[in-house]
């Protein structure tokens, strides 16, 4: 088992560049065997992620490594952000049925995830490293979510689309179709609430997304 040494999140600021691209980054698919994507990155102080079998039998929860501006939903609606968790979590060799963690449209946030947990049959969601970084509750990050699909870090300062809600508004790039309004985003990098209330910015910046198993 790897010793993993992380640093506390920082919180992200919302002075970031407008961004046109609508493309995901340099995304493609990895040819892994299912549940066991290759070895990535190291973790500051720390040694390499070892993504092997350790997450079997268990709930995995990922950031995604590409990024995408606050409109990808387009005319698909919330499926179509689920699907780009879905293909993402395929292309790596996760098997499972994966959904997004964002806000629904009607003010939910992530309520439609914490539902599958209410209903039972696991005991958390664990990064593709083993890590356990949430309980059922799936309220606060026990460890950062900063691990993507394909074992690697999440570095960046852009942060990941939530639009969770708070008590005075809903911030979520217009149910994910416009990317003329804002939209809130958590820090990949943080624990406790910031992993998912970081910041609310432009919804033309691209951004990364969580992505949570929520069957097997």
């Amino acid at each position: 088992m790897v010793i993993l040494v992380v640093a506390c999140g920082r919180q992200l600021v919302d002075d970031d560049p407008l961004v046109d691209a609508s493309v995901p980054g340099d995304g493609g698919s990895l040819d892994a065997a299912p549940n066991a994507p290759p070895d990535g990155a190291v973790l500051d102080g720390g040694g390499p992620l070892s993504c092997s079998a350790e997450v079997s039998g268990r709930w995995l929860a990922f950031v995604t490594a590409d990024v995408f501006r606050g409109d990808l939903a387009g005319s698909g609606g919330l499926s179509a952000v689920d699907g780009v968790c879905a293909e993402l979590a395929a292309g790596a060799g996760w098997s499972g049925q994966f959904k997004a963690f964002v806000n629904g449209g009607d003010g939910s946030g992530g309520e439609r995830i914490r539902a599958v947990a209410a209903a039972g049959g696991h005991d958390g969601w664990y990064r593709a490293d083993g890590t356990k970084v949430f309980d059922r509750a799936l309220k606060i990050a026990l460890q950062p979510l900063s691990v993507t699909e394909r074992c690697t870090l999440v570095t960046d300062d852009v942060g990941a689309w939530t639009g969770s809600p708070t008590a005075s508004e809903t911030s979520d790039c217009a149910g994910w179709t416009s990317p003329a309004v804002t939209g809130r985003y958590g820090d990949p990098t943080g624990i406790g609430e910031a992993w998912e209330f970081a910041g609310v910015g432009s919804c033309a910046v691209l951004r990364h997304l969580y992505c949570f198993q929520v069957s097997d």
